[in-house]
C-alpha cells in the first residue's frame, strides 16, 4: 500500500479537525466518513492507516470516531447515518445544490428575495440548482424531486426530468414556515449516491409567528418553587439522600448523588483517552486547572461536569462559560478556553469519563433513550411535574450555575474567583440550545437569591423543544417530541418571555426536520422587545446538514 494513501488522509483529518463543530461542513464530514468507510473494506488501507504515525499517538481511525463523537454530542444527532460512502477511492465526490428564492414583481418578472421575508399569502418562487463539486458547474441529472411541507399540513411535489434544476412554488395562509427538499434520482427513481440532498425552507411573515399555547399561570411560581427546592440542596454536601421518585435511572447513581471533585491531570487524560473520549494534549494542564465536578442535586442523579481555569488570565478579567450538548447521552469533553472559565456540563448527572460503549451507550439505548419526549416510554413523561426528567435535568444546570457563581462552595476552584469577573455566557445546540434558552429564562429566577451575576450572552443554535404543541395546530412536527399534558412548563417557547439577557440564535436550519424553524421563531418572539437579539437563518441547512463554506446562504436579522 502507498504510504501516501496515509499521509492524504492524515493530511485531511488534521485541516479538518481543526474546524469547531459550528462550522464543520458537510463536505468536511464526508471526507472523514469515506476514510472510515475505505478502513473497513480495504485491509491493505486500513494496514497503512493502522501504522501510520499521528502526532496525537493515536490510531487515525480513533481521531476521527473522537471527532464524530463531539460533533454528534454537540449536534444530538448521529451525523454518520446521514452521509454516504462516495465512489472515489480517496475521498467524496459528488454535487451540492444552491437554493435560490425569487417573489414576482408587478411585472411579472421574478425578482431575488430572502427567504425568511415573505408575507402570508405570498408565494415563493423556488429553485434548486444542482452543481457538481470538482467543476462548480451546473450537474445535469436523470430526475429533480421537490417534496414540500408547510404549516397548513400541506405537502406538495414538483418533479423536473434531465435537468440541472428544477423550479416550484411555496406559499402558506398564515405566518409560519414552509420545509421542502429536493433529491436528485436516477431513471429508475432512486437517488443517486455522492449527491447531496437539499434542504430548504421558506418563513412567512416571521415577526408574527407565535407559541400554540400561552405560558401556563403559574409557570413561574412553579420555577420559583423548584429554584428553592435545589437552594436546599447544598452543591457540596458529601452525605447521600435516599431518592424515592419515579424517575428511572442507572448504574447506582442515587448513592452518587454527592459532592466530590477530582483533578483532571495527565493520568485523568489518559484515561479519557484510553476509554476512547475526547481529551485535550497533555500541555494543557500547563495553562489550565481542569476538575471533574459532582455536585449533589436533587432528584436521583447528582450534577456533573468538566471546569477548567485558565492560570494566566488577568485577574477579574474572564466570564464563566456554561456549555451544554445535545439530545443523548456522551461523555462531555474537558474544555480550556484561552479568556473563559469553561463549565462542561453533562444534562443527565452521570459520572464522567467512562468508556462509551460500556456506559454511555447503554444509557442511551436503555434509560435514556426518550427522555423528555412525551412518548410514554421511560422518562418521558411529566404526570408529575415536581418529579419528572426534565424538572431534575434543569435544576442540575442550574446548580452548577449556582456552585460556580457562590464562592463558599466554589472556593475549591483554584483561581476561578480570582479570575472570574461576575459575567456569564451559555451556549449549546439543539438539546443543548434548549438548555441555552431554558437556563437563560431561569437564571432570571435564580440570580434574586444568589450571589450577583450577570448572564451576558445567550447562544443558542437550532434549540429543540420549542413550541411542542405546534403540531396540535397543524405545524410542521418533529419527530423529536410529542405534547402531553404538562410540557408547558418545560417549553422553550413559554419560558422565554423570562429572559432578560441578550441573544443570539446562531443557525436556524431553514430545511431544520427536526427543530422546525416556526418552533424557534415561536421562542424568539417571545423574547420581550426590551432585550437584544438577533436571528441568523442558513438556507440549505437541516438539523446536522450544512453545506459548504463558499456556496453557504446566511440571512442575519
Amino acid at each position: 500500500m502507498n504510504e501516501n494513501y496515509a499521509e492524504k488522509a492524515y493530511a485531511a483529518y488534521r485541516k479538518i479537525s481543526v474546524n469547531p463543530f459550528t462550522k464543520v461542513t458537510t463536505t468536511h464530514l464526508n471526507v472523514l466518513y469515506n476514510i472510515l468507510c475505505r478502513i473497513r473494506r480495504d485491509k491493505a488501507y486500513r494496514k497503512a492507516l493502522d501504522e501510520f504515525p499521528t502526532d496525537e499517538g493515536e490510531r487515525l481511525e480513533v481521531l476521527i470516531e473522537k471527532y464524530f463523537d463531539g460533533y454528534n454530542a454537540l449536534h444530538g444527532v448521529d451525523i454518520r447515518e446521514t452521509l454516504t460512502e462516495f465512489t472515489d477511492p480517496d475521498f467524496a465526490e459528488g454535487g451540492f445544490f444552491i437554493l435560490d428564492t425569487f417573489r414576482k414583481a408587478e411585472d411579472g418578472t421574478l425578482v431575488p428575495h430572502s427567504p425568511a421575508e415573505f408575507r402570508q399569502g405570498e408565494t415563493a418562487h423556488v429553485q434548486a440548482t444542482l452543481y457538481s463539486a470538482f467543476s462548480r458547474e451546473p450537474l445535469r441529472v436523470p430526475r429533480l424531486s421537490a417534496i414540500s411541507l408547510n404549516d397548513d399540513a400541506v405537502s406538495n411535489t414538483a418533479e423536473a426530468e434531465d435537468c440541472c434544476a428544477i423550479s416550484f412554488t411555496v406559499t402558506l395562509s398564515r405566518p409560519g414556515s414552509v420545509k421542502f427538499k429536493v433529491i436528485p434520482r436516477d431513471a429508475n427513481g432512486k437517488n443517486i449516491p455522492g449527491l447531496e440532498i437539499a434542504y430548504g425552507g421558506v418563513i412567512f411573515s416571521k415577526d408574527e409567528i407565535l407559541p400554540t399555547h400561552k405560558p401556563p399561570a403559574d409557570l413561574e411560581e412553579f420555577w420559583n418553587g423548584e429554584i428553592d427546592r435545589m437552594l436546599r440542596v447544598i452543591p457540596t454536601d458529601e452525605t447521600v439522600d435516599a431518592y424515592t421518585g419515579s424517575v428511572i435511572y442507572g448504574f447506582d447513581m442515587a448513592s452518587k448523588n454527592r459532592h466530590r471533585i477530582i483533578p483532571v491531570d495527565k493520568d485523568y487524560l489518559q484515561k479519557l483517552r484510553d476509554n476512547r473520549q475526547m481529551a485535550p494534549k497533555d500541555s494543557v494542564l500547563e495553562t489550565h486547572y481542569i476538575w471533574d465536578v459532582n455536585l449533589k442535586a436533587p432528584g436521583p442523579n447528582p450534577t456533573t461536569a468538566y471546569i477548567s481555569v485558565p492560570r494566566n488570565a488577568e485577574d477579574k478579567s474572564v466570564p464563566i462559560h456554561i456549555i451544554f450538548d445535545g439530545y443523548g447521552v456522551r461523555c462531555p469533553s474537558p474544555c480550556a478556553y484561552k479568556d473563559e472559565i469553561a463549565v462542561h456540563c453533562s444534562h443527565h448527572g452521570y459520572e464522567l469519563g467512562h468508556e462509551d460503549s460500556s456506559y454511555y451507550q447503554i444509557l442511551r439505548e436503555e434509560i435514556c433513550t426518550n427522555y423528555g419526549r412525551g412518548n410514554g416510554k421511560i422518562n418521558a413523561g411529566y404526570a408529575d411535574i415536581h418529579d419528572c426528567y426534565m424538572t431534575y435535568l434543569l435544576l442540575r444546570d442550574l446548580q452548577v450555575i449556582r456552585y460556580c457563581v457562590d464562592p463558599m462552595y466554589s472556593s475549591e476552584l483554584t483561581l476561578l474567583h480570582d479570575k472570574w469577573n461576575g459575567k456569564i455566557i451559555i451556549s449549546g445546540s439543539s438539546m443543548g440550545g434548549y438548555q441555552t434558552v431554558c437556563i437563560g429564562a431561569l437564571t432570571a429566577l435564580l440570580k434574586k437569591k444568589t450571589p450577583p451575576f450577570e448572564v451576558i450572552r445567550l447562544s443558542p443554535s437550532v434549540p429543540a423543544f420549542c413550541n411542542i404543541a405546534g403540531p396540535l395546530d397543524n405545524r410542521v412536527p418533529t419527530y423529536l417530541t410529542t405534547y402531553e399534558e404538562g410540557m408547558d412548563y418545560y417549553d422553550a417557547a413559554l419560558l422565554a418571555h423570562l429572559i432578560d439577557a441578550p441573544l443570539c440564535i446562531p443557525r436556524i436550519g431553514l430545511g431544520d426536520e427536526t427543530c422546525p424553524p416556526t418552533g424557534i421563531l415561536a421562542m424568539y418572539n417571545s423574547i420581550p422587545a426590551t432585550v437584544s437579539k438577533s436571528v441568523h437563518f442558513l438556507q440549505n441547512s437541516s438539523h446536522g446538514y450544512i453545506p459548504d463554506t463558499d456556496v453557504q446562504r446566511w440571512y442575519k436579522y
